[in-house]
């Protein structure tokens, strides 16, 4: 399933990791799962279930429809997922962060 996501960009200055899938050949549910079991190094298996946070079915349609809109490529649908906020873009780009809590120092 990792191969479908492509290799993983992380941008110091702002703590994100970028990459982008090709939706012909994954969900964008199945991207977001196996893009954040790269970064965090862990099996995806060991994750929460997605659809304890979304509607991994929706998701999918919605941004599958958004392919065949006109603009569609400007949607962006942001979601917190296994202490992370995801963004997912209409485009095939992904954007991942760590969830930094009130009071967290930056380098903890």
């Amino acid at each position: 399933m990792r191969d479908h996501v492509a290799p993983i960009e992380f941008d110091v200055e702002t703590t994100t990791y970028r990459a982008r899938y090709d939706p012909s050949a994954i969900d964008p549910s199945l991207a977001v799962v196996s893009m954040l079991g790269s970064i965090t190094d862990c099996d995806v298996a060991d994750l929460a279930p997605l659809h304890d946070v979304i509607d991994p079915q929706s998701f999918d349609r919605l941004l599958h429809h958004a392919r065949t809109t006109p603009h569609g490529d400007r949607l962006q649908i942001t979601f917190r997922y296994a202490g992370h906020l995801v963004t997912v873009f209409g485009d095939g780009q992904l954007e991942v962060e760590p969830v930094r809590e009130a009071g967290q120092a930056d380098d903890e």
